[in-house]
């Protein structure tokens, strides 16, 4: 009896050792565990074709409808003043390859996609950088002018140092929005790297006053949220963001290229003035104000006959809005969003007989591979690209317009 009393302990201190080795063994660092073969998992269909999976999809649609659908009043002329911090604060490497040169990149995409959405909008540019705001553009519609300006002003100040001053900034923005005539929203839309503001003077009563010329302010943040960038976004009614990563940082910045609801009380309903020019070209050179030299083609105010290279603009001389109506047709999608599609699953007895094409692309539609939507109107099938690209940047449903009595 004392020997299998004896033979236990030593069984059981065994087992000790082993979990004690395994236990050793799960905390090991990272490079010191064996290696995952990663690759060798990655889906592939029937075909030998890589395929998507269903769970990323569906983060793209769950991504989608949090965007509500409203069919309330938005602004559709939009004045926007993009502000960028270029302190010390902004070369540091969280974003690759650091977060100037990020953000850089990502607004001009924005940038594209603002006038691309809200194209008869103006916005301008502001950088921050040792305690001080200087304006780069001036409030235009033209976005190959704002990504060029962009471009110029992050090389002159890619190893730029010193503080963020956010008041100066502020000061800089409301200056620039003050002659806005009284049908335009107001907004101001920061994006800042630094965690402290270096500021002349109260702070707060500036906010104050954002709030009495009924600015909106919205901010993203690159680094952590802060109680002063969350006041001032609570006090103007305006959206914070903290960005997490790179691909975050993207999303929340796109999405404000979307107008916001329309307050009635901070915009007022009026007549706006606009002229609809050809583009014309002459065979002798005329002079163009915008550019400030002669050319031979260019689009002409129907009232004071005076030219302009790129719409749409503002005359330079009688002041009056200049666009094309495709321009009014794209701000109209705004007011009219397309619904959301719903998803479609088919039972057991469907799936061995069902078969179908997305309605857009022709793609092939698998419902063990791949998620598939259907519009809720005209009853057609739809792939998730399709469905982001319809919502996102058509705002029309190609298979709504097909059946359409035209």
């Amino acid at each position: 009896a004392l020997l299998r009393v004896m033979a236990d302990i030593k069984f059981r201190r065994l087992e000790d050792i082993v979990d004690a080795s395994d236990s050793e063994a799960d905390e090991k660092n990272t490079w010191e565990k064996e290696l995952k073969r990663t690759w060798e998992v990655i889906p592939v269909n029937k075909k030998g074709e890589l395929t998507t999976r269903k769970n990323d999809e569906r983060e793209l649609r769950k991504r989608m409808r949090e965007q509500k659908i409203d069919h309330v009043q938005k602004g559709m002329v939009r004045y926007l003043n993009v502000v960028i911090d270029f302190s010390k604060a902004m070369n540091k490497r969280d974003l690759r390859p650091t977060r100037k040169l990020a953000t850089r990149d990502i607004a001009s995409r924005f940038i594209k996609e603002f006038f691309s959405q809200n194209p008869i909008s103006q916005l301008g540019l502001i950088v921050g950088y040792d305690k001080i705001a200087k304006k780069v553009t001036d409030l235009s519609g033209s976005p190959n002018h704002q990504i060029k300006k962009l471009k110029r002003i992050t090389e002159a100040l890619l190893h730029q140092e010193g503080e963020f001053s956010l008041q100066n900034s502020l000061n800089v923005a409301v200056a620039a929005l003050q002659h806005i005539p009284p049908y335009g929203s107001r907004e101001v839309l920061i994006i800042v790297g630094s965690l402290s503001t270096c500021d002349p003077g109260d702070i707060f009563k500036t906010i104050e006053s954002l709030k009495q010329k009924k600015i909106r302010v919205s901010i993203i943040s690159l680094a952590a949220q802060t109680y002063i960038c969350k006041h001032l976004t609570e006090v103007t009614n305006g959206r914070y963001d903290v960005a997490l990563s790179r691909t975050h940082f993207e999303d929340v910045f796109m999405a404000h290229v979307q107008p916001y609801n329309l307050d009635s009380q901070n915009v007022q309903r009026q007549w706006i003035k606009m002229g609809f020019p050809r583009k014309q070209s002459t065979n002798y050179p005329s002079f163009c104000p915008n550019l400030g030299k002669f050319t031979y083609s260019g689009y002409f105010c129907p009232k004071c006959k005076s030219k302009s290279s790129e719409l749409p603009t503002d005359c330079q001389i009688c002041g009056r809005t200049l666009v094309l109506s495709s321009h009014l047709a794209r701000c109209y999608h705004h007011l009219l969003p397309v619904e959301h599609f719903e998803e479609y699953l088919p039972s057991e007895e469907e799936k061995e007989r069902w078969t179908g094409d997305c309605f857009s692309c022709l793609r092939e539609l698998d419902s063990d591979e791949c998620v598939i939507t259907r519009c809720k109107k005209c009853r057609n099938f739809f792939c998730v690209a399709c469905d982001l690209y319809i919502h996102e940047s058509l705002h029309n449903c190609p298979g709504c317009l097909s059946t359409s009595k035209t």
